[in-house]
């Protein structure tokens, strides 16, 4: 069936599961986005925020509709909703339109069949009003096109928003506005240009790292955009840290079950680090193993993560020592066949190592 209305959209999206009807949905608004350069400073600075909330909510809630998610799309609906009515009113119908598509595109997450559908429709219908009706119609019905296989919905999310990858002229000039808008309010906004950059282009995102923006406290979202972008750059901080370390551990389990004849999995088993680690490895294991437990919990102390931090630059500083005294071609024979011995053991990962501190360390500066 060819989408080229919201009534046509409508009667396609009824027939197709949530998540696809979700998915839609998050996309017609992504189109529709950069026409909130239409308006004026006044309401543009009321309207951002709400707008690329719903819009990164819906993407989510289309790619992991679990309760959580669900939950968000309704605070962000409702964010979004309120926002629109108390700020300044929009200066520009296309303004208005690219609100009102991100407004139900977070809708269509939280409702339920047919309302999700309609809702899905309205956003394609409120895109089609603030770009390029013909070239916005399109973009969506080869989006339908591809949602109506048996891929995931998230593969939508991998083919650029307008076909060839180019802008209705008129959306591409105000597209060039928002980009400066952002800009000059950097880091404020460096979190979302990216975010919209890489779905523009049909770039593979980090949806795990998504769904923990979108699942930030109403009450924080409440706060506006620079203590949203704050706690945005802690979690960045924070996964970034939990992928060193895992990394790092991955490594160093890797090579122990190598040296010790273990084996037989992929990935190893993890280690006891008791009885089967040498000796010179626990000086990292240790520390690493706890800054690990923390970096885990919600909220992770910064007491014990400085405590692990500290103990693996003195390890680092203890392999820097065994190196000045042991580097002799017989230790250089063994380090390049990967069988060292004691702290030496060691050498073959401190550049892993350093990661883990760096990552620990701009962690901490910001708690």
């Amino acid at each position: 069936m060819p989408i080229t209305d919201r009534e046509s959209a409508r009667a396609w999206l009824e027939g197709q599961p949530h998540q696809v009807q979700v998915a839609f949905a998050a996309r017609c608004a992504l189109r529709a986005l950069p026409a909130i350069m239409n308006d004026k400073d006044a309401a543009l600075r009321g309207l951002a925020l709400p707008a690329l909330r719903a819009i990164l909510t819906s993407g989510v809630a289309g790619t992991c509709p679990i309760p959580e998610v669900m939950r968000a799309a309704a605070d962000a609906s409702a964010y979004a909703s309120a926002n629109a009515a108390n700020a300044a009113a929009p200066s520009s119908s296309a303004a208005a339109n690219a609100s009102s598509s991100a407004y139900a595109a977070s809708s269509s997450a939280n409702a339920a069949a047919p309302s999700s559908a309609y809702a899905a429709a309205s956003a394609a219908n409120a895109a089609y009003a603030a770009a390029d009706a013909a070239y916005a119609a399109s973009s969506s019905a080869a989006d339908a096109a591809m949602s109506s296989g048996e891929g995931e919905s998230v593969d939508v999310f991998l083919r650029p928003l307008w076909p060839g990858g180019a802008l209705p002229e008129g959306l591409a000039r105000q597209h060039e506005k928002l980009r400066s808008f952002w800009k000059d309010a950097a880091p404020v906004w460096t979190f979302w240009q990216s975010w919209y950059e890489d779905m523009l282009a049909g770039r593979p995102v980090d949806w795990d790292f998504l769904r923990q923006v979108v699942l930030l406290p109403d009450e924080d979202w409440k706060r506006g955009p620079a203590h949203v972008a704050r706690l945005i750059e802690k979690l960045r901080a924070k996964r970034d840290l939990q992928g060193s370390i895992e990394d790092l551990e991955q490594d160093l389990t890797g090579t122990a079950s190598s040296r010790l004849g273990l084996g037989g999995n992929n990935p190893p088993e993890p280690l006891d680090q008791d009885s089967q680690l040498p000796a010179g490895l626990l000086i990292v294991w240790a520390p690493l193993q706890e800054m690990k437990e923390e970096a885990e919990k919600q909220a992770p102390d910064p007491a014990r993560l400085r405590k692990a931090t500290d103990a693996l630059i003195l390890a680092l500083a203890e392999i820097a020592t065994w190196c000045g005294r042991k580097l002799d071609r017989a230790t250089d024979k063994a380090i390049d066949w990967g069988v060292p011995a004691g702290l030496g053991y060691l050498v073959l990962h401190q550049d892993k190592i350093r990661a883990v501190i760096e990552a620990a360390e701009a962690f901490l500066k910001l708690h």
